[in-house]
């Protein structure tokens, strides 16, 4: 399948992602800081937390949730990459600080990976690339599971 992605989050800690893992040495997930949050948009968005997906670069060109038009048919290194679902990108919540219209809403699937995972399969300065995915195992079989309830987000719900 494919989409974009952008360059997200460091990935030196997954404890504030909504799918709410909280304090987890980033060793115990099976793709290190190689993780990503789906948009909630996405139709296979619901019960994604831990669930692993292979990623590689796909030159492309498409366009952002407010109609600007990318290329990005250059720039990809070749290979893939696995991540772990820690987070969501939400869409379009006003009262939600991290609501994200430009690229959760767009018209093609989108993820946004870790900036480890990210530069495995571009430059960090590209910002956005075109993506191929799939789902897959996750390495070594081993996926957390989200912490209870806090605040207003049922647990791995948070949006």
């Amino acid at each position: 399948m494919v989409g974009m992605a952008i360059a997200g989050g460091s990935g030196a800690s997954i404890n504030d992602g909504s799918c709410m893992y909280g304090p987890l040495p980033n060793y115990l997930v099976s793709t290190g800081t190689d993780i990503v949050a789906l948009s909630d948009q996405a139709g296979d968005f619901a019960q994604s937390c831990g669930r692993c997906y292979e990623v590689q670069c796909n030159p492309s060109s498409f366009t952002d949730g407010y109609g600007n038009h990318i290329d990005r048919t250059y720039g990809c290194n070749q290979g893939s990459v696995i991540v772990t679902v820690t987070d969501s990108c939400p869409c379009d919540y006003p009262a939600n600080a991290y609501s994200n219209r430009r690229w959760c809403c767009g018209d093609m699937y989108h993820m946004d990976l870790s900036q480890t995972a990210f530069s495995k399969l571009a430059d960090l300065g590209l910002g956005v690339i075109g993506i191929k995915y799939r789902t897959v195992d996750c390495p070594g079989g081993f996926v957390p599971s989200p912490r209870a309830a806090s605040g207003d987000f049922p647990a791995g719900t948070k949006k």
